[in-house]
């Protein structure tokens, strides 16, 4: 399984991702957190490169992903906002207001996506 990982303009995820990668080295699974070339962008807003991440993987199947957002970049009405960013088929939550679990349309591909809220406050 490939999963390739998206976030804010922040830094800190990259330790978090380090210990995670640790655990699961010698698996059959990859993470992929790419330096982009696109804007870096805040909070909820990381959203946006759904839109242009099947151009990323052409022929192949597109990945899951993992988006991680702090805390205080979460709007009220999550939902309404992340519609309003991609083309939304399903939404659900699956850890109390932690984790979301997405089904995104873009280009004509399916993309399966979490949502991490990281943080009790702030920061991871």
């Amino acid at each position: 399984m490939v999963l390739h990982v998206i976030t804010g303009d922040g830094r800190w995820e990259f330790k978090v991702l380090k210990g995670i990668c640790r655990k699961l080295n010698g698996k059959d699974k990859i993470v992929y957190f790419p330096i982009s070339r696109i804007e870096k962008k805040t909070g909820i807003s990381c959203l946006d490169f759904l839109s242009e991440l099947p151009g990323y993987y052409e022929e192949r199947e597109v990945p899951k992903v993992l988006a991680i957002v702090d805390k205080e970049c979460v709007p009220q009405n999550l939902e309404k906002e992340v519609s309003s960013r991609v083309k939304l088929m399903a939404f659900r939550e699956e850890i109390n207001g932690r984790l979301y679990f997405m089904k995104v349309k873009s280009k004509g591909r399916e993309i399966k996506a979490y949502l991490s809220i990281s943080g009790e406050e702030k920061r991871i």
